[in-house]
């Protein structure tokens, strides 16, 4: 960062005799304006002459971003987590959204199902192949209790 008040050294470095002590009380009003309080500054400003006023502007710009660093760095932090927030938030909905569909989708495949069963059981008479698998099942059961069962041997 430059010096605001370099125009007023190199004028003090370049300056004749005569205009020597002109020069210095330039350089030190604008050295005692970087020093002051920033609720002194306006004061400051209706005491000097107005050709120094673009000096003590740059002086002031410089004071105002230098201290305007932390609450730069605060706000861009605070805008990334918005952001990351407003990401994260944006992501949950939609993964609701497919979980719902989702399961809109077994719900009504499983109904459909239901309903497919239902019908073929009335139109097309479903009850008739109930007792073929009963029988199946019974005469499946009765093989495997003889042949699990134990007989004792003939003497």
């Amino acid at each position: 960062m430059s010096d605001c008040c370099q125009l007023y050294i190199d004028r003090l470095a370049d300056a004749e005799e005569s205009g020597k002590e002109y020069a210095k009380i330039q350089l030190e009003t604008c050295r005692s304006f970087k020093k002051l309080q920033p609720k002194d500054l306006y004061d400051t400003l209706n005491t000097v002459e107005p050709s120094m006023y673009s000096t003590f502007t740059k002086c002031m710009q410089d004071r105002i971003t230098d201290a305007d660093k932390p609450l730069l760095s605060l706000i861009n932090e605070y805008e990334d987590k918005k952001k990351d927030s407003i990401t994260a938030s944006e992501l949950n909905r939609n993964t609701m959204t497919l979980y719902e569909t989702d399961l809109n989708y077994t719900i009504g495949k499983i109904f459909l199902f239901i309903i497919l069963i239902l019908a073929y059981f009335f139109l097309l008479n479903g009850a008739s192949l109930i007792e073929p698998i009963k029988n199946g099942v019974q005469k499946a059961s009765e093989k495997i209790s003889n042949f699990t069962s134990v007989k004792a041997p003939i003497k």
